[in-house]
C-alpha cells in the first residue's frame, strides 16, 4: 500500500537511546516486569512536518490495547511492552489509510518506527481493494436505462459512497444500502452493480437495540442498513463536478465525503474523495 512510508529499526535495549521524559509515553506493562520498547514518530510525507495529536495504538496477545497520542514533535513511545507479537495502528483521519504494522517484541528489544503519512485519498485506498475498485469502474449501462446527465452523476455518487463505506471489506456489503433519491432509474441502474441497494422509503429504518457507532438497521430484515444521500453537488464547465455525499450513522448525524468527479462516456468517475462529518 502506498498510503505511507515506513522506517523500522530494531536494536538491543542496552544500545537504544533512553526515552526522553518529554516524549508522549505510555506504560503497556508493569514497570517491574521485563519488557521491550516501541517508539517512533509520525510525519507528513510531503512536508516532513511532524503529525501531532494523532492516536497510535499497540495491541496483541499480551496487551489488549495500549494507546498514545503523538506530541508536538510527532513522537510516541510504548514502554514495558511484554514479549510477543503486536500490531501497531495509526489514526488516519486526514491521511491515507495505513495497514497495521506487525512488530515482534522481546524483553531486551527496542523498536523505532517512523511512519510518513500521505495525504488523504479515499479513492486511492478503495482502488487497492478488489471489490471496492470494481464498484468505481465506469461501465456503460444496459440499453434499457436512459439516464439524464444529472441521474448519471447521482448514480455514480451513490455507487462511490457505498464503495467507500465498505472499502476495507473484501466483498459486496451484506447490509442494505438505502438510497435517498427520487429517480427510480438511478436505483435500478445502481442495482445492476449492487443488488442489495434499496430505495430509502423501503428501508423503514429505525434505531436498533444493538446500535453500534450509530449504525441503523432495516426493520423488516434486521440486517444492518445505511441511508445514503447527497448533500449538495456542483457541475463545473469542463466536465467535472464536486459532490458532498453521506450516510446516516445515527438519528441526527452522518458520515460522508467530499469528492471530485470527471465525466466519462456513459457515467462519471470519482478521482478524489476526502472524509467529512455531516451534522
Amino acid at each position: 500500500m502506498l498510503a505511507s512510508r515506513l522506517l523500522i529499526l530494531s536494536l538491543p535495549l542496552a544500545s537504544f537511546p533512553q526515552v526522553s521524559q518529554d516524549i508522549s509515553r505510555v506504560d503497556c506493562g508493569p514497570p517491574t516486569e521485563p519488557g521491550g520498547i516501541v517508539r517512533g514518530r509520525l510525519v507528513n510525507d510531503s512536508t516532513g512536518e511532524p503529525v501531532s495529536g494523532r492516536a497510535v495504538l499497540l495491541g496483541g496477545a499480551n496487551v489488549e490495547w495500549c494507546t498514545a497520542l503523538t506530541d508536538s514533535a510527532g513522537r510516541y513511545a510504548f514502554l514495558h511492552v511484554p514479549a510477543g507479537q503486536y500490531e501497531l495502528h495509526v489514526g488516519d483521519l486526514g491521511y491515507r489509510r495505513v495497514r497495521p504494522i506487525t512488530v515482534t517484541i522481546s524483553p531486551d528489544t527496542a523498536i523505532s518506527i517512523v511512519v510518513a503519512l500521505r495525504a488523504e485519498d479515499w479513492v486511492a485506498d478503495c482502488l487497492e481493494v478488489a471489490h471496492c475498485a470494481e464498484l468505481l469502474r465506469v461501465e456503460q449501462p444496459p440499453g434499457r436505462y436512459v439516464l439524464s446527465e444529472s441521474e448519471k452523476l447521482r448514480e455514480a455518487v451513490f455507487r462511490t459512497s457505498i464503495a467507500l463505506a465498505f472499502g476495507q471489506s473484501d466483498s459486496l456489503p451484506s447490509w442494505i444500502p438505502c438510497v435517498d433519491d427520487s429517480s427510480a432509474m438511478v436505483i435500478e441502474q445502481l442495482r445492476t452493480r449492487i443488488p442489495t441497494a434499496a430505495h430509502a422509503s423501503q428501508c423503514e429504518m429505525e434505531k436498533g437495540e444493538d446500535l453500534l457507532y450509530g449504525r441503523l438497521r432495516d426493520r423488516l430484515t434486521g440486517r444492518p442498513a445505511r441511508r445514503f444521500y447527497i448533500e449538495r453537488s456542483t457541475i463545473f464547465p469542463g466536465d467535472s463536478a464536486t459532490v458532498h455525499s453521506a450516510y446516516y450513522a445515527g438519528p441526527t448525524h452522518g458520515i460522508g465525503w467530499r469528492c471530485r468527479y470527471v465525466r466519462e462516456p456513459g457515467s462519471w468517475r470519482a478521482i478524489w474523495c476526502g472524509f467529512t462529518w455531516i451534522s
